[in-house]
């Protein structure tokens, strides 16, 4: 009986993930990079659906982010294979991802980043919409052999200028 209990479903409710995990560990063991950030970055907008689809559009062309997803029925918008320029809306690259760093200085700066930058949109039953953002990103190194991708985090700058600037064109839209 004892067994049986021990087997069946727990209501123990599970705890967080712990605030550091590691994401990428290289060929020897060592531990390339840890986040403490959450993937998803969640917003509501008292807007409907197809009004913060069109500002969320925009909001995008902002960060010069082109769509490979653009699909107004599943609300889903962005692109996965975004190889980031050096400097996105003026600021440099490192104020928007964080692929951790040597001695020298960030690793962001020492090769070329790819981001999955995607939204969905939901719409909500009170007629306001959802809109979870998923931005993470890989770097490869340019000196040396094609070693092993680094993964980084987004530091949530570009999240917030997607939040920022959708609410700010929906508060200017009649």
């Amino acid at each position: 009986m004892l067994l049986a209990s021990a087997c069946g479903p727990s209501n123990i409710p599970t705890p967080d993930p712990t605030p550091d995990r590691v994401l990428v560990v290289n060929t020897d063991g060592n531990v390339m990079r840890q986040s403490t950030g959450d993937e998803l970055s969640r917003v509501k907008f008292f807007a409907p659906m197809d009004k913060v689809w069109h500002a969320l559009v925009a909001s995008y062309a902002d960060l010069g982010i082109d769509p490979a997803i653009s699909d107004p029925a599943t609300g889903r918008y962005g692109n996965a294979a975004f190889v980031v320029p050096r400097r996105v809306m003026g600021r440099p690259i490192a104020q928007f991802f964080d692929c951790g760093s040597t001695l020298t200085g960030p690793m962001v700066d020492a090769g070329r980043v790819t981001a999955v930058v995607i939204t969905t949109l939901s719409l909500l039953p009170d007629g306001t919409t959802s809109a979870s953002t998923r931005v993470t990103g890989t770097l490869r190194r340019n000196a040396g052999s094609s070693g092993d991708p680094i993964v980084c985090s987004s530091t949530g700058a570009i999240e917030e200028h997607l939040r920022t600037a959708t609410e700010k064109r929906l508060a200017d839209t009649p």
